[in-house]
């Protein structure tokens, strides 16, 4: 068969290499020689030009099932990530309730707490003066007991003095009644 439609491929044409020019035949060559305007191919290169011919078309279609199937593995990798944000985001947001719980479980408590403080300022300040006054007394009582001791050490030595001079006395009287 003849393929007088497609260019010229050299190729193709199988040739024994002493059969092709040299550069010494080439000065020898007919010049006015053309190419053969339709060149038989053997059997194996129809087959391996038609399989060219399909090539691009079964190209085009792998291109396209190799986008298709890339896009189809990028929708589900974005499925994927978008299932796995939400987890993700759903986590969060529970983690956020809780420390919003517990903030407004410490605001209660800090809220009572005032209130407890305001409530029993009064009776700290009573306590305050008291333990004042408390104090103030034991330094009085204490003041008082030094005065007390000084005293008692004083008057021992009187007291002595009193009742040895009536001891004396006394064993005079007996002495002198029979």
């Amino acid at each position: 068969l003849a393929y007088q439609n497609e260019p010229f491929d050299p190729k193709d044409l199988k040739r024994p290499e002493s059969s092709l020019p040299t550069s010494t035949d080439v000065s020898h060559a007919p010049h006015a020689q053309a190419p053969p305007k339709a060149v038989q191919l053997p059997k194996q290169n129809r087959q391996k030009k038609q399989q060219q011919d399909k090539l691009p078309y079964q190209q085009q279609h792998q291109v396209e099932f190799d986008e298709q199937a890339i896009v189809e593995s990028e929708q589900e990798t974005l499925r994927q990530e978008a299932a796995l944000l939400q987890v993700r985001a759903q986590s969060d947001l529970d983690a956020v309730q809780h420390v919003e719980a517990r903030m407004t479980e410490i605001t209660t408590l800090l809220s009572q707490f005032s209130s407890l403080v305001s409530e029993q300022q009064e009776e700290v300040v009573q306590i305050h003066d008291t333990t004042v006054r408390s104090k103030e007394n034991v330094s009085k009582g204490q003041d008082s007991l030094v005065d007390a001791a000084n005293r008692t050490k004083q008057s021992k030595h009187y007291m002595a003095t009193i009742i040895t001079i009536l001891a004396l006395v006394l064993l005079l009287f007996n002495s002198i009644t029979p």
